[in-house]
């Protein structure tokens, strides 16, 4: 009799003490989504101005190059550096072309409002930048699997303006298939594969060959 009461008394507190943490469990569930609720909606709308802000900064950056560069050019063509000849017609033309061409495709880049930019800009500004004699340079934050893309790009580009190749996208192609870029990304990662980019993230111009990555 007296075990049966003691074994009743252990399984009283055993179950005692489940219902003791069951309790608690649920009470600590209970303050986790409470803190959740109220402070869930403030970490996203932080993240998402975080976003925003990081979005409207380099569009504002992007709008405000634009625009000396366009001074820029207006004092250039009104009066020539001494000693340089001015500008021709021509000249003058395609750099107010490809300026208004790069203005139009940065104002759509602002109303999308995405991370995956236009690419036709930032090809007409190197164009400019190579008519005026400009000194310029193409580096991502890391200088490697971007920058190959955007040099290889810019090569293909002068071989098609200065040199009359034809089929850029080819030679860009061939450039990062086969140019030193490939042996630059040994070099950095020890493998001849772009690995730090996501085609599907960047514009076409910019994409790696595909069996690259």
């Amino acid at each position: 009799m007296l075990f049966a009461l003691l074994c009743c008394a252990v399984l009283c507190c055993v179950v005692l003490c489940c219902c003791v943490a069951v309790l608690r469990c649920c009470l600590l569930l209970t303050l986790f989504y409470f803190y959740f609720l109220l402070f869930f909606p403030f970490f996203l709308n932080n993240f998402y101005l975080f976003v925003s802000l990081s979005q409207s900064l380099s569009n504002r950056t992007n709008l405000e190059g634009l625009q000396k560069l366009r001074r820029y050019c207006a004092i250039r063509t009104r009066r020539p550096p001494q000693g340089e000849s001015p500008w021709s017609a021509t000249m003058m033309h395609e750099i107010a072309e490809l300026l208004h061409v790069s203005q139009d495709h940065l104002d759509m880049d602002v109303a999308r409002s995405k991370s995956r930019e236009s690419s036709t800009w930032v090809l007409a500004l190197n164009r400019v930048a190579r008519l005026l004699g400009a000194g310029r340079v193409t580096t991502c934050k890391d200088g490697m699997d971007l920058t190959s893309m955007a040099t290889t790009l810019e090569f293909a580009t002068l071989l098609r303006d200065n040199h009359r190749v034809q089929g850029a996208e080819e030679v860009a192609t061939m450039l990062r298939l086969r140019g030193v870029r490939r042996d630059n990304v040994q070099k950095n990662t020890y493998q001849r594969n772009y690995t730090t980019l996501l085609r599907e993230n960047l514009a076409k111009p910019y994409r790696p060959p595909k069996g690259t990555m």
